[in-house]
């Protein structure tokens, strides 16, 4: 048996767009919250235009020609400390045929380098309570830096 072929590398949203429609729902399946009011629906538009305007960093990992995970993220100055430049994770997501590996950590890793070659100051991930992510990022040397509450009004 011959060994996946694994690459990490940056994408592109039409290639996003293109490839990631079953990630997409799988995604938002496994994690979404409140979806009675949170459906599904990327504004496509508003990616392309980040793209356009060079504010959107973009990973995709891909196992066999198949993309099998990515991460989008946005790189701005931070509004409150404005010599401060974040790249912030908008999207990280693995299918779950591919999380026994190191693809994952990989994919995090490539984001954070990614990150750094644009000028990033800082790494920012959103992470949701009691998954892997959020107990994974304090091994990667993260700490939390806020909490967001939610409701519904």
């Amino acid at each position: 048996m011959q060994a996946a072929t694994m690459e990490i590398r940056p994408i592109s949203i039409t290639e996003m767009h293109e490839h990631a429609q079953a990630l997409l729902v799988a995604h938002w399946q496994e994690v979404g919250q409140e979806k009675h009011r949170r459906v599904l629906s990327p504004d496509w538009t508003r990616y392309y235009e980040a793209e356009e305007k060079n504010v959107l960093l973009a990973i995709g990992a891909w196992v066999d020609g198949e993309l099998a995970g990515y991460s989008l993220n946005f790189v701005a100055y931070n509004m409150h400390y404005s010599e401060v430049l974040s790249c912030q994770n908008d999207l990280l997501f693995v299918d779950e045929k591919h999380r026994r590996g190191s693809l994952g950590g990989r994919l995090i890793k490539a984001t954070e380098r990614a990150a750094k070659n644009c000028g990033a100051h800082e790494m920012l991930w959103h992470a949701k309570p009691d998954t892997v992510l959020n107990d994974g990022l304090p091994k990667l040397g993260y700490s939390v830096l806020d909490i967001i509450h939610c409701k519904e009004l």
